[in-house]
Order: C-alpha cells, then sequence, then structure tokens
C-alpha cells in the first residue's frame, strides 16, 4: 500500500521548522558566549576587588610615614571592596609623601564604590 498524501500544509511547516532549528541554534551560541563573558566578568571583577585589597594594605602598612589613616564607617553602606581609609595630611598637600598620599587615597576613592576623592 503506497499511501501518498499531499498535505498543502507541509511546505509552510517546513519553513517554520528550518527556522524554528535555526533560531534554537543562534539562542544556543548566544547562550554559551553569555556564558564566557560572564565567566570573564567575574575574573576582572575579582581582580579588581583584589587590587583595590592589597592598595588598602599598603596605604594601611607604610600608615608611619603616609598621612593616611583607617576610619570608622560612614553612614553609607560599607564597601565590600576594603575597610575605609582617611586622609590626615595638609591640604593642599605640602611635602611629596603627602602628594603621594593624596594620589593613593585618590585611587582607592575613585574606584571603591561610594568613594569620593578628595579635591585640591
Amino acid at each position: 500500500m503506497n499511501i501518498h498524501v499531499n498535505d498543502v500544509n507541509y511546505g509552510a511547516f517546513m519553513e517554520t521548522y528550518r527556522q524554528l532549528h535555526h533560531h534554537v541554534s543562534w539562542s544556543q551560541m548566544f547562550q554559551i558566549r553569555y556564558q564566557l563573558l560572564h565567566i570573564q566578568k567575574n575574573g576582572l571583577f575579582n581582580a579588581h576587588k583584589n587590587l583595590l585589597k592589597k592598595l588598602n594594605l599598603i596605604c594601611a602598612s607604610y600608615g608611619d610615614i603616609l598621612p593616611l589613616a583607617p576610619c570608622a564607617p560612614t553612614t553609607h553602606p560599607p564597601s565590600m571592596y576594603v575597610e575605609p581609609l582617611m586622609y590626615t595630611g595638609a591640604r593642599p598637600p605640602e611635602t611629596r609623601l603627602e602628594q603621594l598620599a593624596q594620589e593613593l587615597y585618590n585611587i582607592m576613592q575613585e574606584h571603591t564604590p561610594n568613594g569620593e576623592p578628595m579635591l585640591n
């Protein structure tokens, strides 16, 4: 028994199926790309966080020669990166060490959430 059904919707069905397959393939490619970018973003975020922590430790360890000191937490939500620092030198900075401390302080503040750089 050779039965052949000539369905008028078969062409439209195959075209829709082809388009669906195409869009599913693109969707899978975009999902893979998104996952890779998400992993890369997390790596960069962690590197940034670690760099700020290391810079904060350096500033704290040289507190005896740099006019930088840990300060009490502010009313802002605590930073998820580092402990807050405070510039304790002259304004505007007079010595080269005070200038260095101000630059380090500004870097910490500019790249920390809720941080505000000190202006001369």
